[in-house]
């Protein structure tokens, strides 16, 4: 079964809908797993007060997430999900799983969310915390493979169990580099995928430090993904999603129990995947 990720932004209904979608799922005789900031005993607003506490929440949810998936439960991962980077993550999660997964986009104006968060009882954003989450937000983009199948609902609007219902017996995605790699490779299969993003890292910086190139696309040796050249992209930003990589990378090989060696090229098209999915087109 699914992982179903929850995305919109504060107090955008999606607790609201992730309840309707557990009625509906219980009604079903299906296993679901709801996975939140309240569950978690952690109060929402102040878990995001940061990015201190916001990394420590994000780390518990995604810990929780990962300790339920299977291919016999629903997991509905109800949280901001509002950044690309963090639902490529849960989409990782979901691959490693061998299970699909699929967005559900509370589509809801700030102005309608300051209303519904003002009649809340207890816990509320305070509106600065709601307008600067609100502002970094990261709409959902279908065409990105980690936000689709992706359900967009109004607030007006009725769950649209239809398209859900499709969401949730789709088939999964076969494996790819990012989520499946190898143990057979030896000792020092690490270091040589380090040393071959290090390299598209230097390519990346030099075609960057050109004039006019920003917005533009470059294209890496042997690679089929091309890198979106954005304002910004600077050697520490590049490092740190390397480092955040190979983080993952080790993770899946320390879990998994069957693993596929992969060549360089595939080595670097999904690190460049990664790239293009945390960088931001206003960077």
């Amino acid at each position: 079964m699914p992982l179903i990720m929850m995305c919109g932004i504060p107090s955008s209904g999606k607790t609201t809908r992730a309840l309707e979608l557990c009625e509906y799922l219980q009604s079903q005789g299906r296993q679901f797993h709801l996975v939140n900031e309240e569950l978690l005993f952690a109060v929402r607003t102040s878990a995001y007060k940061d990015e201190t506490k916001e990394k420590m929440t994000r780390g518990a949810l995604k810990a929780e997430i990962k300790r339920n998936l299977t291919k016999e439960t629903v997991v509905i991962a109800d949280s901001l999900n509002y950044i690309k980077g963090c639902r490529y993550e849960l989409y990782l999660l979901a691959r490693e799983a061998g299970t699909n997964h699929g967005v559900i986009y509370c589509d809801t104006s700030v102005q309608q969310a300051k209303k519904w968060n003002s009649s809340r009882e207890g816990d509320k954003w305070e509106e600065s915390q709601l307008n600067e989450l609100a502002n970094r937000f990261e709409m959902p983009n279908p065409s990105k493979r980690w936000d689709k199948p992706c359900v967009i609902i109004k607030p007006e609007q009725p769950l649209p169990l239809t398209e859900i219902e499709k969401m949730l017996t789709a088939c999964p995605a076969p494996n790819s580099y990012a989520t499946h790699c190898s143990r057979t490779t030896g000792p020092d299969y690490l270091f040589n995928i380090e040393k071959a993003i290090q390299r598209a890292i230097q390519i990346i910086l030099e075609e960057s430090n050109r004039a006019n190139c920003i917005g533009q696309q470059i294209s890496i040796e042997n690679c089929s993904v091309k890198v979106n050249l954005v304002r910004g992209l600077t050697m520490a930003k590049l490092q740190r999603l390397k480092k955040q990589y190979l983080t993952l990378i080790r993770q899946m090989a320390n879990t998994q129990e069957s693993f596929v060696a992969q060549t360089q090229h595939q080595v670097l098209n999904s690190f460049l995947e990664y790239v293009n999915g945390q960088i931001s087109e206003s960077a």
